[in-house]
């Protein structure tokens, strides 16, 4: 079995297309279970791989794990549904877009307790840090019930602000695990669009386009079936 997590990067269903990879990958190798949800952050795909484990669910003799990590700061508050985590860290911005949907979605009630707690919490001292050590310490930990694991990130976050001394690779210690630490799936999804205000009325299936969707297939194919790491090979700006 091949297991996929993570984000609408992921989501099979997610403005799904035949030609997005994880329906392809679906269909090539039939023994697949995608539990990735678009809008969830790390903690929704950390609390799923925890009862994958928790019900011996996992053979880590032939099963194979495809991790996508979505921004740390997607969190999942009691009041959110998974699929709007993603808004968590609206109150946070100075984008109009942002606060406008939030208050849309929920009371200036949540608003300003949710402002308030990311600044008296998530954003005091090394808080936002060790956040980020926890999501690559438990996949570590919880990569030993799988054959093998490869790991991506979505949000530049998550390795460009670490130090040395923080390097997620010495985090990610485990014989089994691939870190494919020079690709960030945001940055493929954003060098094509160009702006952000783009990204926002984006209707790609999983935030890419076709011609990467083939190259980020090609690119996990050649990993499930020889152990080949994937490296950065998309287009910014694929041809018409």
């Amino acid at each position: 079995m091949i297991y996929l997590m993570g984000c609408s990067y992921v989501d099979e269903t997610y403005n799904s297309e035949d030609y997005a990879w994880p329906k392809r990958i679906a269909d090539k190798y039939i023994k697949v279970k995608n539990l990735a949800k678009h809008g969830t952050g790390p903690q929704y795909s950390l609390s799923l791989l925890r009862e994958l484990i928790k019900k011996n669910a996992v053979n880590s003799k032939k099963d194979s794990l495809i991790f996508f990590i979505p921004e740390y700061f997607r969190m999942n508050f009691r009041y959110f549904k998974p699929n709007e985590q993603v808004w968590s860290y609206a109150n946070n911005t100075a984008r109009e877009y942002f606060n406008k949907t939030f208050l849309d979605y929920f009371d200036k009630k949540h608003f300003d307790w949710q402002t308030q707690w990311w600044y008296e919490y998530q954003m005091y001292q090394d808080n936002d840090l060790l956040d980020i050590f926890k999501i690559y310490t438990l996949i570590n930990y919880y990569a030993k019930y799988f054959k093998k694991v490869l790991i991506m990130t979505t949000d530049g976050y998550l390795n460009n602000h670490l130090d040395k001394h923080d390097d997620p690779e010495k985090m990610l210690d485990s014989p089994n695990i691939t870190f494919c630490k020079d690709i960030t799936v945001d940055r493929i999804s954003n060098e094509e669009i160009g702006t952000f205000y783009e990204h926002m009325k984006d209707t790609r299936p999983n935030h890419i386009s076709e011609y990467n969707h083939d190259i980020m297939f090609r690119m996990l194919c050649n990993w499930i079936e020889y152990d080949i790491k994937p490296t950065y090979k998309f287009k910014t700006r694929p041809p018409s």
